[in-house]
């Protein structure tokens, strides 16, 4: 029990360190870089349903975006060749929200938002973590909300959409958020 404590102490530094040496320079780094940054320890600090076909065993973890935004080549850059738990990263960028449950990550743009409900609907059958920049993203069913003030991400998290979704957050990553709604 005191080596697990121990170890979710020093995950919990690790992953606070990670992102806030991503956010400490914000004049050498941009917003969608910082965003992409964000999506990468997301995904180590999420599960996904053992039974369900989203992440195979050695399989890729497919990181989408859905609308006009800087983060797409923030992604290409950034998260090519990286892996999480051996899962490789795939970087996708969609067209339209059809193919949103085949994704385990999916970014939606602020330019989406009139295009919500139906985007959340037709990632609803997937188990994805839906995570996205509008104003009220999770007050709409959204799992995380990235919030920009000063300079600064901060994001929220909508527990109850992640476990609909049949998502698991770490504590760890719960602990960080602004604000964690039920």
């Amino acid at each position: 029990m005191r080596a697990r404590s121990r170890f979710n102490g020093l995950l919990k530094a690790v992953l606070s360190c990670a992102l806030s040496c991503a956010l400490a320079r914000p004049e050498t780094a941009s917003e969608g870089q910082l965003k992409a940054a964000f999506l990468y320890h997301f995904t180590k600090f999420v599960e996904w349903p053992a039974e369900s076909s989203a992440l195979p065993p050695d399989d890729t973890i497919s990181v989408c975006t859905l609308g006009n935004d800087t983060l797409r080549s923030a992604l290409d850059e950034s998260l090519r060749d990286k892996k999480v738990r051996n899962h490789g990263l795939v970087i996708k960028h969609l067209k339209n929200s059809q193919l949103a449950s085949s994704c385990n990550v999916l970014f939606v743009s602020n330019s989406e938002s009139k295009k919500l409900t139906e985007i959340l609907e037709n990632a609803a059958p997937g188990n994805v973590l839906t995570v996205g920049d509008s104003p009220g993203f999770t007050k709409r069913g959204g799992c995380i909300e990235f919030i920009v003030d000063s300079n600064r991400i901060h994001f929220v998290v909508n527990l109850g959409a992640a476990r609909k979704a049949g998502l698991r957050i770490s504590s760890e990553l719960l602990s960080l958020a602004d604000s964690v709604e039920k």
